[in-house]
Parts: structure tokens; sequence; C-alpha cells
């Protein structure tokens, strides 16, 4: 076999594995559930207070439902209670905060 069957033979190998890998990662995506509207809301919350050092520390639950979130947990201080509805405000989308943390 010359060389240059041999490199048309390795390029068709590698272009249908390639094309297979392809597929492969395609139907992979198609099975994951897409991240629906409320978990990225839930998730920008969080991710306010953890930029907060005081509020890292806090027992802070998110839950979001059509733009309300809803704040549930306990907090060291009514200053971290405020600070967190606050924060949750601030996140575009939040149309209304419902805090009911708890001050321990």
């Amino acid at each position: 076999m010359n060389t240059r069957n041999l490199i048309g033979i390795t390029t068709i190998a590698c272009v249908a594995v390639l094309g297979l890998a392809g597929c492969n990662a395609i139907s992979t995506s198609q099975n994951t559930p897409p991240v629906n509207g409320t978990d990225a809301l839930s998730a920008k919350v969080r991710a306010s207070f953890a930029d907060d050092t005081a509020l890292r520390q806090d027992n802070i639950a998110v839950a979001t439902d059509d733009g309300v979130v809803t704040l549930s947990g306990t907090v060291v201080s009514a200053d971290d209670q405020r600070r967190a509805a606050a924060l949750a405000n601030m996140v575009p989308g939040v149309q209304f905060v419902e805090n009911n943390l708890i001050v321990k």
C-alpha cells in the first residue's frame, strides 16, 4: 500500500470518528433538561449572597415562582435579614421578595 492510499484511508477514518463523536454529543445534550427561568433566577439571587461576606455564613434558602423570590432560613442579625432582601430585590427579574428569614 502506498503512502497516498494510507493517508486517504486515515483521513476517512478520522472524519468518520469525529462525525460519530459529534452525533453522540448532540444526542446527549438533547437528553439534558433545560434550566428553567425560576432556577436561573434563584441561582442569581444565591450568587448575590455569596458575594456578601456576612451572608455567606447564613443559612438562606431561595425559592422563586414567576418572579417572586421567597427567602427562608436563619440569619445572624436583623441587618443580615434586611440586606438579604435588598440584594435579592436588586437581581434583574425579581418582581417581589417575600422575606421569611428568622434572626437566630
